[in-house]
């Protein structure tokens, strides 16, 4: 029993909690723990709990600490979309997470991050610069980011009205209403339809109880999607492929084209959705911005069918590969002309006769290095360029 138990505040501290108030301070908390997320590795229901490993965004690999309550079923514990909120990182012989809480990914980086990347057919979410978030339904994307601007703005009123009420006073540099209006975000005529009406339409103010029945309804979502975390190279890799994939189109990266420009690349500024600056499409698997765990959206020209692999997985899949029907590329074209022009001049088989052992290399004049995956052809003295292209294959 508490000395000052009969006080107002302390007695309703001690009041027990409802289903519905302790999913809303799990909320408030993870909220508030951000960008502490941790994100279980994929291979952890095969382990037991102290070879289980999570990925967050201060240390690649780290395990949770054996004082968690959590920790004797962690590894069936966490359903695929949740991961875990921690206060801290315990450095010991091994970084180990505490203090943490079960919560869903999604709703987590939607409404805590402060820069939401997406691709141009809002598929691919990447949250600020680290997480990628990839969803199978474009819809389901789409509803996501639609509710969690609808919540953003809502729960950022209500803890202005509530720091004003507790200090009965408004500050001086309080913004109004009227200019938070003004800055809402613009998209441009390529963006769907759904997101350009979010910066046309004035959106209800939720309050009370219609704010945490709203909140509580994007927290309990469940939607498919792939996760994974990426470094500062990879996250380049993706903005150049938008910004390539935007020029190609002819559009602007970003609302209304506005940003900072950094090495050629537009970052929008002003807005906390960040519409088609990142890209999948154009990812050069042969940068060096691409590691080799890297996943990536890739069509296999034989076969004609579109995968997520990494570069082992690619080279894999072209040995493995049958082309369900689909005639296959030849197997060796010449990239300069005079090449071509002797090599289709011959008969295939000579040309054939002609490819050593050792890397393909094609003998006789005008010696040049054949691919033996894609055929595709550089001069042997470019080993830079042949070991990239080789990279590209997962070799």
């Amino acid at each position: 029993e508490l000395r000052y138990g009969s006080h107002g505040h302390t007695a309703r501290a001690l009041e027990p909690l409802s289903d519905r108030q302790e999913v809303l301070l799990q909320l408030v908390l993870a909220l508030a723990l951000y960008p502490n997320l941790a994100l279980p590795h994929e291979k952890n229901r095969e382990r037991s709990s102290a070879e289980c490993v999570f990925h967050t965004r201060q240390v690649p690999f780290v395990n949770l600490h054996p004082s968690s309550s959590v920790y004797p079923e962690v590894a069936t514990a966490l359903a695929p979309w949740e991961g875990l909120a921690f206060g801290s990182v315990l450095q010991t012989h091994l970084p180990f997470l505490m203090h943490v809480t079960r919560c869903p990914v999604v709703p987590v980086v939607l409404l805590g991050a402060a820069a939401v990347d997406t691709s141009a057919d809002c598929k691919m979410l990447i949250c600020d610069e680290w997480l990628q978030l990839v969803f199978e339904d474009r819809e389901d994307a789409l509803d996501l980011l639609e509710e969690a601007h609808v919540l953003r703005r809502a729960m950022q009123g209500a803890l202005d009205m509530e720091v004003a009420q507790f200090f009965e006073a408004d500050c001086d540099d309080d913004v109004s209403a009227e200019l938070v209006e003004a800055e809402l975000p613009t998209f441009p005529s390529s963006a769907p339809l759904r997101l350009r009406q979010l910066g046309r339409r004035a959106t209800r103010r939720l309050r009370g109880p219609d704010l945490e029945t709203r909140a509580l309804s994007l927290w309990q979502r469940r939607v498919p999607f792939r996760w994974q975390i990426l470094t500062p190279n990879e996250y380049t890799a993706f903005l150049q492929a938008g910004a390539a994939a935007s020029s190609a189109s002819g559009a602007s990266a970003g609302p209304q084209g506005a940003g900072d420009c950094q090495d050629g690349i537009v970052k929008p500024v002003g807005s906390w959705l960040r519409y088609g600056t990142v890209s999948e499409e154009c990812v050069n698997f042969e940068s060096s911005l691409v590691s080799d765990h890297l996943a990536v959206a890739w069509h296999c020209p034989f076969c004609r069918h579109t995968f997520r692999f990494t570069r082992g997985d690619i080279a894999q899949h072209r040995g493995e590969c049958t082309g369900d029907g689909v005639p296959p590329l030849p197997a060796c074209t010449a990239t300069s002309a005079a090449a071509s022009t002797d090599a289709s001049a011959r008969p295939q088989a000579e040309v054939a006769a002609n490819f050593g052992a050792e890397g393909g290399r094609l003998r006789g004049e005008g010696e040049v290095w054949c691919c033996e995956h894609c055929g595709a052809t550089l001069p042997k003295d470019a080993r830079t360029d042949i070991f990239r292209h080789q990279r590209s294959h997962g070799v």
